[in-house]
Formats: structure tokens, C-alpha cells, sequence
């Protein structure tokens, strides 16, 4: 009956490090940590949060702190048949230890990284020490991406050859800087030949960013693309370097179109969805008219707006 039951049970596991769980985590952890639960044989996903920063004091915290700093590597290390990880974090800080040990497991394809609001402004994270994602998910804040940890994106995405969608999401906004998003994507790590296997992007910046052809090399295979920005410059090389490797996507959802964008998606076959949004606000003015006439283009265009 074990043989049926296990591994529905145990499929999906949460480590919470909350006062309600007091009672009982320690129990939970030690048995997850020693390996003998069942969950080392059958989970393939796990989440992590509201871990307890070290400058927490009350008694019942500093018990299950204790707790968290014997048991928690020991248990993620233990889980080595997890696909899929989430950390979300309302500390100040990441835990390195954590990260490092998560990159440790070899069927880890899926991550998902949300970010602290009061990240350090010198905070550095181990995250290029990830290589096998197939599928990466960021919810960085205006503080976290501007600091040295948004240097160690870009070879963690070098790192990840057969990385196939990425998503990055600013989840608040700070009104000073600009984000040079082609750290993400400059790649020195591979040959010419190099064929990359991103195939989906989703990018969501609330703060001006820029972005160029400088990132096109490591997109060359994009066939879904969702950008939605307030502020920002995606500039007309970036969609010039796009038609000129022949990159056809075929999901298009970027906000707000500029004349550059509408010339790239007039230069191509194979569109399937094209996604307009936002422009029925006081900036509808600014909508450039010639997106409703390159349809039909194509005859092979089949549009969803």
C-alpha cells in the first residue's frame, strides 16, 4: 500500500520555519535530514520560506533558529530526487548555505528565487553555481537588482546551456538607476556555434532598463517573448539583430510597440499570437498605427490578439 500512497504523499514538500510549527519541525527535520524518510525517495518538489534570520530573539524563534541551522542543509541535501525548487525569502538576507546546497542536487531543473525587499546593497550570491536548469524564475526588487548580485545572473545563465525559459520580474520599483539588462545575456562562455535552447522570455520591469543587440546571441532560439515594462528602452538594434539572424517568434507580447519592434514582426512568417495591452490607457496616443497593417503579412500568420 506504501508503493501507492508515498509517492503521492510525499510528491510535494514545504519546509516552514513558522512559530505555529514549533511543536513538531524539529521532529519533521531531523527525520527529513537523517535520509530515512520517505520523502528522499519521492519528492520532486520542494519549497522554502520564511526562514529565521539570525537577528530575531524571541525564545520560541531562537528554538526553532537552532533547529533551522542543524537540520535545513542536511534535509535539502538529502532530497536528491527534486525537480522542481522555490526559496522565498522576507529576511534581509539569502541564505548562501541553502543556494549552495540546492545547486548540489543533480535533477534540479526548475527554479524559482524570490528576492528580499531589504536585500543588502552588497549582498553576493553563489547563483552561478547552478548548471543544469531547464527553467529559471527570478522575482528580483529595485534594491536587489542593482547590486553586485545581479552580476552573478549573467554567468548563471551562461551556465545553464540547455536553459530553456527565464523569467525575470522587478516586483517593485525605485525611481533612480537604470538596468542594463544585457548582463543577463552576454555569454563568453560559449563558441559562435553555440546553439542556445532558450526558447521562452518573460521579462516584468517597473524601473528604466535598457537592453540591445548585445543580447540577441544567447536569444537566437526565442520563439515566445512577454516584455512589460514602464520605463525602458529596448533599442532598435535589438530587433534589427533579431531579423537579421532569422529568429521567428511566434508568441509576441511586448509593451508598449515601437515602430522598431513592428518592423521585426513584419519581417517574418510563422506568428502565431500577437498580445497588446496597456495601450488603452492615456498613452493609446502613442500607439504606433502600422502594427494593423502588417497583418495579413503572411498568409502562414495566424493571429491571436
Amino acid at each position: 500500500m506504501n508503493e501507492l500512497v508515498e509517492p503521492l504523499t510525499f510528491a510535494s514538500i514545504t519546509i516552514n520555519f513558522i512559530p505555529p510549527a514549533a511543536r513538531y519541525i524539529e521532529h519533521q527535520m531531523s527525520t527529513l535530514a537523517s535520509g530515512n524518510s520517505p520523502a528522499t525517495r519521492w519528492t520532486k518538489r520542494v519549497t522554502i520560506l520564511n526562514l529565521i534570520a539570525d537577528t530575531m530573539h524571541w525564545a520560541v524563534l531562537e528554538t526553532m533558529l537552532a533547529c533551522q541551522n542543524r537540520y535545513l542543509i542536511p534535509a535539502i541535501q538529502a532530497l536528491q530526487n527534486v525537480q522542481f525548487a522555490s526559496v522565498f525569502s522576507y529576511a534581509r538576507r539569502l541564505d548562501v548555505e541553502v543556494l549552495q546546497a540546492l545547486s548540489q542536487i543533480p535533477t534540479l531543473r526548475n527554479l524559482s528565487i524570490s528576492f528580499p525587499e531589504n536585500l543588502s546593497e552588497q549582498e553576493t550570491l553563489p547563483l552561478d553555481a547552478f548548471t543544469n536548469l531547464r527553467v529559471l524564475d527570478l522575482k528580483l526588487t529595485s534594491r536587489s537588482i542593482r547590486t553586485p548580485m545581479i552580476q552573478s545572473i549573467g554567468p548563471m545563465v551562461a551556465r545553464c546551456p540547455a536553459l530553456e525559459e527565464l523569467t525575470l520580474k522587478e516586483k517593485y520599483t525605485k525611481p533612480d538607476g537604470v538596468t542594463n539588462l544585457d548582463i543577463f545575456f552576454e555569454d563568453p562562455m560559449h563558441s559562435p556555434s553555440f546553439v542556445p535552447s532558450l526558447t521562452k522570455l518573460t521579462l516584468v520591469n517597473h524601473s528604466e532598463f535598457t537592453m540591445s543587440a548585445l543580447s540577441v546571441p544567447r536569444l537566437r532560439s526565442l520563439v515566445h517573448l512577454d516584455v512589460q515594462r514602464r520605463e525602458g528602452n529596448i533599442d532598435a538594434s535589438f530587433w534589427q539583430a533579431l531579423a537579421g539572424i532569422g529568429a521567428k517568434i511566434r508568441y509576441f507580447a511586448v509593451y508598449p510597440l515601437d515602430a522598431a519592434a513592428i518592423r521585426y514582426l513584419a519581417s517574418y512568417e510563422g506568428l502565431k499570437e500577437l498580445h497588446i495591452r496597456g495601450h488603452g490607457r492615456s498613452e493609446a496616443k502613442d500607439f504606433p498605427n502600422e502594427v494593423f497593417h502588417i497583418y495579413p503579412p503572411h498568409p502562414n500568420n495566424r493571429e491571436t490578439w
